[in-house]
């Protein structure tokens, strides 16, 4: 639930979904009485458009009524058929019938072009819903371990945020490589979006006094704004890994294993997505 305050009578405005209430804050939306009393002071009394409170509720003409009851009294019957008709056809895609029922869009993208992709597009989509830059409250600070849509969870209690970083922790800790997380203030690293927006962002980890960003080798296009200002920062010092520089080597047994004992561990939710989408290769 999100509560944002109507800037006219100061009262609360609740929001089931970020969506909605991201969308309200951006353009400073009223609450629904204090919109009904703006419309009506811009419109001429009982005029289309013009809210008047005598007609809510069971002094509403259409209070109790279904629409099938009005057609079958307004309409002859060939007419009231083809109305009934058409009300059942895009009933078909009402509720379970749709062939979105129960899906999110990251599924369908999931499906269309691979996890990586997909979770790249919904932080895209997400991105241009949210408050940019430094309006942003979470401008400076490192991303949620619930945030993102990349399948997250903890190596020897070392926070990942997607398969590929943690197969990278793996490697690693197999090879006793010293590594540690840089999402710390200490690292941070600022740069604009191609909106000319201030952004900024984390790096993964640190090795000794080398600072590492894991990505999936498809989403480099993507990132090449964050990349090239991580290059200004530390030079020589700044590397980014792919899934080709290092190998992969842990499959679905290893994954299982690695669980039972306590090694890994998921977010809620994200043990069954990482069995599905784990890759392996050495």
């Amino acid at each position: 639930m999100f509560i944002k305050i109507c800037s006219i009578c100061k009262n609360d405005q609740i929001y089931k979904s970020k969506t909605a209430f991201v969308k309200a804050c951006r353009v400073n939306s009223i609450c629904l009485k204090c919109s009904r009393q703006q419309t009506n002071k811009n419109l001429p009394q009982n005029t289309k458009g013009y809210y008047n409170e005598k007609y809510i509720g069971k002094n509403n003409h259409m209070y109790g009524k279904n629409i099938i009851d009005i057609w079958r009294i307004k309409y002859d019957e060939e007419t009231f058929i083809e109305l009934c008709k058409s009300h059942a056809e895009k009933s078909k895609h009402i509720g379970i019938d749709n062939g979105m029922y129960n899906k999110r869009v990251i599924d369908i993208w999931t499906e269309k072009y691979g996890i990586d992709i997909a979770n790249q597009k919904y932080t895209d989509w997400k991105s241009k819903l949210g408050l940019s830059g430094e309006l942003n409250p979470a401008y400076g600070k490192p991303a949620h371990a619930k945030s993102g849509r990349g399948i997250k969870g903890w190596y020897n209690e070392l926070f990942f945020r997607s398969l590929l970083e943690m197969q990278f922790i793996h490697y690693c800790c197999i090879n006793q490589i010293k590594i540690k997380s840089a999402e710390s203030n200490e690292h941070l690293i600022e740069y604009k979006d191609v909106n000319n927006n201030s952004r900024t962002y984390h790096p993964d980890f640190i090795l000794d006094d080398v600072i590492v960003e894991i990505k999936p080798n498809n989403l480099i296009p993507y990132h090449l704004l964050k990349i090239n200002a991580g290059y200004k920062s530390y030079g020589d010092q700044y590397k980014v890994y792919t899934e080709y520089d290092f190998p992969l080597m842990v499959n679905k047994e290893k994954l299982v294993t690695l669980v039972s004992l306590g090694t890994l561990k998921f977010v809620p939710n994200d043990y069954e997505r990482a069995l599905k989408n784990i890759r392996y290769y050495t």
